[in-house]
């Protein structure tokens, strides 16, 4: 990874583990998401409105709220454009699948793993 990557990323990979779901009732698309980085579990979100490929910007967003990729990295092109591997896994599933929203100890646990990946990469 060169300088320039860690200056706007501090992550080596990430997977993004899309589930996506279709209301027949009212016609809207929705998924959640779950991420890992450079291996470990950083946090998911739950239900969200978004179709075809949203769940990429969704996943972005995230990653930069909790500050793993500064501002600049706008699409998953440029976090790989930056050197950082991206895996991606999309799948149809049904509402009661998608991504639910995390224990507070789940939530602590990804927590450290944020605050491990930012300290690895200073």
């Amino acid at each position: 990874m060169n300088t320039e990557t860690k200056t706007k990323t501090n992550l080596d990979s990430v997977f993004i583990e899309a589930r996506l779901w279709f209301d027949k009732t009212y016609g809207n698309t929705y998924h959640s998401v779950r991420l890992e980085a450079n291996g470990l579990s950083i946090g998911q979100v739950p239900m969200t409105y978004g179709y075809g490929r949203h769940y990429e910007q969704t996943a972005l967003e995230y990653l930069r709220k909790i500050g793993l990729v500064s501002p600049e990295i706008r699409y998953v092109s440029d976090l790989q454009r930056n050197g950082v591997i991206v895996y991606i896994a999309a799948s149809n599933r049904k509402k009661s699948e998608l991504h639910k929203a995390l224990t507070v100890q789940q939530n602590f646990s990804n927590l450290l793993h944020i605050e491990e990946l930012k300290e690895r990469n200073k």
